[in-house]
């Protein structure tokens, strides 16, 4: 999953915490919606790698 997202391997652990702390990526998670979840997860990812980008420049 995370090489479809195309995070970095690098950034995989800080990418874990990122969607952790996301609450309502959790709340998700807690319904067992997984159509949501990755919904969502694509999303975050994209915010994600944009955050390093700018981190990078």
């Amino acid at each position: 999953m995370i090489s479809d997202l195309k995070i970095p391997p690098n950034h995989v652990a800080g990418f874990q915490y990122y969607v952790v702390e996301n609450k309502d990526f959790m709340k998700i998670i807690n319904l067992e919606n997984k159509s949501a979840a990755e919904f969502l997860l694509v999303e975050l990812a994209q915010q994600y790698k944009n955050t390093i980008t700018i981190e990078n420049e």
